[in-house]
Parts: structure tokens; C-alpha cells; sequence
């Protein structure tokens, strides 16, 4: 059987690529786990740096990544990457280390509060649930477009997990939830074409959704025989 913290590994290992971190001990087990897993962490400097790579990774594949941290300190520390990500929809999913659920120390605090201020959903890893929790949080970020933090109490993490889901699981062949596509109805599409067909002085400014179809949002400038603007992540776009 595997403990609490290897049950998560083994859950994400087939559906995560990348990992960013650092180790502490509110994580140890869990990085120990995606080690012997051959997977292993990319290790960052600061903790903030491990939400701010995760979301970067995201911004320029569409993959989502996984950011790991201690508790405490080390948590609160990646405070400032996980609003952006919250605050620009991108979806990172964020393993931490949590307070012991029996006896709470002088330093822990209440994690999840803290990131629900600012609209995220932290999960709880527990022995009898651990993979339910863990492919629940990878779908809320995917589905949602948004952070989310599964955390591991200390107390937990190297207990065995009895999750009855498990195995069911971590063998489902399945295609990870995408976001929903809003497509337009052709009047809209329509309407939209004649007003910029009759524009005057059209211009496009393209943010980072529209790196995906950047080939057709410059032969509509050319056409169009338009202005070009971009947001700062979608500098270069026309060039």
C-alpha cells in the first residue's frame, strides 16, 4: 500500500508533466514520492517562484503544472504569484504542507482561509479520501481556469491511504476537463466582419488568448489593413 502523500504522486505522476518547488518538511514526502517515481521537482529559489513558474509553464504551453511548498511561512510566501494566477485564470495546481489536523502549533495558520480571500479552493488530503481529493482539485482547476491548493496535514501524510478510489483512479483512462470554449453564432460572427469591413481606421489589439490563433489574427490585420496593438504577454505577436 502507499501512504497519503505517495497516493497523490501517483495520481498526478500520469496526468502532470512538470513539477516546481521547494522542499520543507511539510512537502518532503510528497517530493520523496515523485522522486522515486523518476519524475522529480524542478527546483526554484523562493517559494513564490514555484506558483509564478507553474503559471508561467501554463501561459506558454496550455499544460497545467504542479507547484509544491512547505506550510506556514513557506506557504504564505507564494501568496503574491497565487493571486495573479487567481486574478488572471490560470490554472496551477499548488501541493502544500498543512497544519497537523489534532494539534495545531504556534506557527500554523489557517491556510484556507487565507487563500479563499481572494476566491481560491484549497482540498484536504486525508487517508481515506487522498486520491478523490487530489483528482477533484486537478479537475477544479482545469474545468475553472483557476489555482487551487490540495494540502497534506502533516499528521497525514505518511499514514497509509485507504482511499476505496484509488485504484479505480489512478488507472481511468480519461482526458483531463478543458475549459468551456465560447464560440460566437454567426449573426454575431457577421455582424463583428461588416463592422470592421466598413472601420475607417480598424485596430486590433490582441492579448495572450490570442497567441493560440496567431496566424489568423495577422492575416485579419492584413486584410483589414489595420493598426496592431498587443498586451504585454502577447508582445511580438505581429512582429
Amino acid at each position: 500500500m502507499h501512504s497519503v502523500s505517495e497516493a497523490i504522486a501517483r495520481i498526478l505522476a500520469p496526468r502532470v508533466d512538470k513539477y516546481f518547488g521547494i522542499m520543507g518538511n511539510g512537502n518532503a514526502w510528497f517530493i520523496d514520492a515523485l522522486e522515486r517515481l523518476n519524475i522529480g521537482i524542478i527546483p526554484v529559489r523562493h517559494e513564490v517562484g514555484t506558483v509564478a513558474a507553474a503559471d508561467a509553464y501554463h501561459r506558454v504551453t496550455n499544460e497545467i503544472a504542479v507547484a509544491t511548498t512547505t506550510y506556514g511561512p513557506g506557504f504564505t510566501n507564494t501568496i503574491t504569484a497565487l493571486v495573479e494566477s487567481a486574478k488572471a485564470r490560470v490554472p496551477v495546481l499548488l501541493v502544500t504542507g498543512s497544519a497537523p489536523q489534532d494539534a495545531p502549533r504556534p506557527w500554523d495558520i489557517d491556510q484556507a482561509a487565507m487563500v479563499a480571500s481572494f476566491g481560491v479552493e484549497t482540498f484536504t488530503a486525508n487517508p481515506h479520501d487522498a486520491a478523490q481529493q487530489t483528482h477533484t482539485a486537478l479537475t477544479q482547476a482545469l474545468r475553472n481556469r483557476a489555482p487551487v491548493v490540495l494540502e497534506i496535514p502533516y499528521d497525514l501524510g505518511t499514514l497509509e491511504c485507504i482511499d476505496p478510489e484509488f485504484e479505480n483512479i489512478l488507472h481511468a483512462a480519461e482526458e483531463l476537463p478543458q475549459p468551456e470554449v465560447v464560440c460566437p453564432d454567426m449573426e454575431e460572427v457577421e455582424e463583428i466582419a461588416s463592422l470592421l469591413a466598413s472601420a475607417a481606421h480598424p485596430l486590433i489589439v490582441a492579448g495572450r488568448g490570442a497567441k493560440s490563433a496567431a496566424a489568423q489574427v495577422i492575416d485579419s490585420a492584413n486584410i483589414l489593413r489595420a493598426d496592431v496593438a498587443t498586451s504585454a504577454p502577447a508582445q511580438g505577436l505581429f512582429n
